[in-house]
Formats: C-alpha cells, structure tokens, sequence
C-alpha cells in the first residue's frame, strides 16, 4: 500500500479529487485569493512531490456547485448552480490551455450531467417551477421526466435526445463502460429502490404498476449519430431484466468484466453476475449463501470488488465477497467501512458533527498487526493507493 498525503498543500475542505494516476493526481480547489473567492485546477507530481497550478478563475458567484472530468489529454469542468444554465470549460492537462469555454441554456433547472467523452456532455434538467416555462411545455407534450441534451463541445451544439428510456432515467443511472472493444454506455433502469421492490414481491404488487428492472447497453457511436440525427428511439440492447420476482442491479467492475447483483426472491437465490467485456458472455462469478443475520453487501465500484458487511457485539465484520479474502473484524466506534487494501488494510471514515461544524476523519487499521491509524479530513482510493487529502 502507498499512501500519499497532500493535506498540507490544502488550504481550506472545498477540494474535489479529479484523477489518481500512476504520476499525476488531479483535483480542484476552492479559496480565497487576495478576498476574491478562486477556483484552482492542480496537479501533483508523486516523484517530485510538488503541486502545480494548472489553471484558475475566479468565481463570481460561490453557489455555483463544479463536476470535473478527466480524459488522457484534457480536463473537463462543469459549473452549474441547480438553475437554467452550466458554465463549461475544458483544458489541456499538460499546459492549462484554455481549449474551449461556453455558457449553455438548460430548458429547465440542472438535474444532473456526465461526460461521455472528452468532446461531449449529457445534462439532464428538470421542472424548473415555472407552469408556463419550457420545461412545463416539453413535460405536456412529451410526458417525460427529465429533458435529455447531447452537447458537443468541438462546434458549440446541443442535441435533445428523444429516447423516452434515456430521458426517464438520470445522469447517475449513465455508465461509460468498453464493451466488445467499443466505448458503450450503459443505461440503468431499476424500477424502484430495492426494499420497495422485495415489498412488491411480497404483496404480490396489488397496484399493478410496472415493476420491471432493466440495464440496456448502447454503443457511443451509436448514441452521439441517433442524438444529432434526432432519432425518437436508440439502438439500445437490453442485457439484464428482472420482473416482480426479482432483482437486478449494477454492482462494479474491474478490467475484465462488469459485475451485477441479481436476486430471485421466491427461492432467496442472489448471485453475482459477470459480463465478459471481450466477448460479452454472462457468467455467474458468485453466489451468496449463508449470509449472517443483518448484513449488507457493499459495492466497492472503484476497485471491482464486493464484501459482506455486518455488526455483532460491538464490533463490526467485513468478508470479502468477490475478489477479496479479508476475513476481518473492528471497532465499530472507528467509523464506516471504506474500502479495503491488499486484503490487509481497512480504509474506515468517521464523521463527527454538531449544530455548526462538522468534521471528517479516516483511519487506516492493519488487519494483521492490529494498528490502528487516524486521520483528519478525507481520504480516496485508488488500486493499493490511499490519497489523503
């Protein structure tokens, strides 16, 4: 394990961690500078040890919330204040050359974006409290729940998509993922939170109402050509669908595969499902029996592993489901599960809070000597690299 603390080099909490690299990690910062409050986009050498400015702005208005992006050769900044409109910006990573700088006009208040590649950007918006504005209108004629629009970074444009199974959906239900060689989004459709659907099931679903969850896949070619083309329906594939008895959602993934939960309540059977990136053949890489009463799967996405959590006699447990051995038990007053390193090193995260401030901590506790290491602020992690910040 590498741990790498930069904690110093921060002057205030308002940090964002953009990327972790091998050499370079990437992350936002907002402060204030000279009274003006600025936006720095850093860099930090790991060899060097040394941080550089890439670039920074200073922020007119600080409600405005940021989402960063990071591709090989650029870096991707949304600035939104939950209103009509998103400021975009997109830099070298090498120089901080400005590469394009735009203001976009939201047909309704922002609900959401995600980059799909380094050219382009899905935003979704939502009602807006306006009966008589242009989200109202697109609503009524239309009966969707989000407006959905492609935005091309290179030319300036932007593109509704009309697929109603894209615009029902969210940005956070929005996968990038390589499939079969080609870059593919993955469009995820859970028809309700999972409690909600067991409770379904067990009721025998008396309301009638869609109960259907559904993960569908597309190509990005694909999706970019049918948005510009203004198409009503996209080539999406379905890949996974689970009716009113049963259940299936995303769970991680790792270089070889994408990993997915998948339930049958009438028999209690729950599986952990593997789809080939390479070849796209469904495998099953799990089954999870004799879970311990009260326990919860946790879904480490970053890393493409799972484990099993639970709390027993003041102290808490963490299995390794898939991809992990740890077999591992400690104070429960340590905090949250995290993460888990090299099967060795719980990551944990406490947070202690009153009526004004509050104030993150994370501890790094060796399962094989027992040590127990705390620290203040945050911390991320990124294969056997711990990033505390």
């Amino acid at each position: 394990m590498t741990v790498i603390d930069i904690r110093n080099l921060m002057a205030n909490s308002a940090i964002e961690l953009v990327e972790v690299g091998d050499e370079t990690i990437y992350y936002a910062e907002e402060k204030l500078e000279e009274g003006l409050n600025s936006l720095f986009l850093l860099s930090y050498d790991r060899a060097a040890r040394r941080e550089h400015i890439v670039a920074n702005y200073i922020l007119s208005d600080p409600s405005y919330r940021r989402h960063c992006f990071a591709f090989p050769q650029d870096l991707l900044l949304v600035m939104e204040n939950g209103g009509g409109t998103a400021w975009i910006l997109r830099l070298e990573k090498e120089t901080g050359r400005e590469k394009n700088f735009a203001l976009l006009r939201l047909p309704g208040s922002f609900a959401g974006c995600l980059a799909l590649d380094a050219g382009h950007l899905l935003f979704y918006a939502g009602p807006d409290g306006d009966p008589g504005g242009l989200f109202a209108e697109y609503q009524r004629l239309t009966g969707y729940r989000h407006a959905v629009c492609l935005y091309d970074i290179e030319n300036g444009w932007y593109y509704y998509v009309k697929d109603a199974r894209v615009c029902n959906g969210a940005a956070g239900q929005v996968l990038p993922c390589a499939l079969g060689g080609e870059d593919c989004l993955l469009f995820l459709d859970p028809c309700c939170p999972e409690a909600e659907k067991e409770r379904l099931f067990l009721e025998g679903n008396p309301s009638g109402r869609e109960s259907c969850d559904r993960i569908w896949k597309c190509t990005l070619a694909d999706f970019l050509a049918c948005a510009k083309a203004s198409r009503a329906e996209f080539p999406l594939e379905l890949l996974f669908h689970a009716g009113t008895r049963g259940m299936v959602r995303y769970a991680c993934a790792d270089d070889e595969n994408l990993y997915f939960f998948a339930e049958y309540f009438p028999r209690r059977d729950r599986r952990i499902c593997a789809l080939d990136r390479a070849t796209g053949q469904k495998t099953i890489a799990a089954v999870l029996e004799d879970s311990p009463p009260g326990s919860s799967l946790f879904f480490d996405r970053a890393a493409g592993k799972i484990y099993r959590l639970w709390e027993e006699g003041g102290a808490r447990h963490v299995q390794g489901v898939l991809h992990s051995s740890v077999d591992a038990s400690y104070n429960s007053e340590w905090g949250d599960f995290v993460s888990c390193v090299e099967d060795r090193f719980l990551l944990l995260r406490y947070i202690l809070s009153d009526e004004k401030d509050s104030f993150e901590f994370h501890s790094i506790y060796d399962c094989e000597s027992g040590e127990q290491q705390s620290y203040e602020r945050r911390c991320a992690v990124r294969g056997d690299t711990v990033v505390l910040y």
